[in-house]
């Protein structure tokens, strides 16, 4: 639990976009683990990895999740996000968001590719699709996030 807590809740959370739930579904994946019948025959990475995204796709279908958007579509407020913080951090959260504003097919991708550095091969494995694809959807992926940043670059340039 100690070794693959963070990385599982930070897969969650691009999932989910809600960290919290995500620290929720980690209980539930080691919960689920402890009491399955596992014996490890390969990367328990893997396998987490795996138990995780289909929680979270569990969720992503669910009527909650659904109820929970429509709340926020009719009328509640956004989340405030702090605009003082360094340069260096809101890069960071410039990327975050541009990566939480892909398709839930892209945004898996580029998440266990660049920020967990899986292989393609590990990619596809976890997900269950063939390598080609996974390539097909980091090459979109790439396109959709320079196409947001620049978008981006040029709104804060046009506001100075």
């Amino acid at each position: 639990m100690n070794e693959f807590t963070q990385y599982l809740i930070r897969i969650g959370y691009y999932y989910t976009k809600d960290i919290d739930r995500s620290k929720d579904f980690v209980q539930d994946v080691f919960i689920k683990l402890y009491y399955s019948d596992y014996i490890e025959q390969g990367n328990i990475k893997a396998y987490l990895s795996t138990m995780m995204k289909n929680r979270c796709m569990d969720y992503l279908r669910s009527w909650n999740y659904r109820k929970l958007v429509l709340q926020r579509s009719f009328g509640q407020e956004p989340l405030i996000h702090r605009k003082d913080e360094l340069i260096e951090q809101e890069e960071k959260e410039i990327l975050d968001e541009a990566i939480l504003n892909l398709k839930i097919k892209l945004r898996e991708v580029i998440v266990y590719y660049y920020l967990e550095e899986l292989t393609t091969r590990e990619i596809a494995a976890i997900l269950q699709i063939p390598e080609s694809t996974v390539k097909t959807r980091l090459q979109a992926a790439r396109k959709k996030l320079k196409e947001q940043l620049h978008q981006h670059v040029w709104e804060v340039l046009m506001h100075e």
